[in-house]
């Protein structure tokens, strides 16, 4: 597991998924957009990635925050992420 910002990934439980991609290049993209976005609505430091290895390869993991519950989750995500077409919560724990 990489964390981003040096956060503890092994402590995330729930978490917002942004993206997944077996492409680590995306990822980057998508944070630097959300860096240079003047309406700063995402924190850097609330992203995560994750790495899913499997027979068939590596998928990257973009998550959002960390939450306790999955309901904790997905009420943040419909209060204040409205924005999103799908909010789909994550069980990080599950990702290994």
């Amino acid at each position: 597991m990489v964390n981003i910002n040096e956060n503890q990934s092994s402590n995330l439980n729930f978490s917002i998924q942004f993206l997944v991609t077996t492409d680590y290049l995306k990822i980057e993209n998508l944070l630097n957009k959300v860096k240079n976005n003047s309406e700063n609505i995402y924190k850097i430091s609330d992203f995560y990635t994750l790495a899913f290895t499997s027979d068939l390869g590596v998928d990257y993991f973009l998550l959002y925050k960390n939450f306790d519950t999955k309901k904790a989750g997905k009420d943040y995500c419909m209060q204040y992420l409205v924005e999103l077409d799908n909010c789909l919560i994550v069980n990080a724990q599950k990702i290994k």
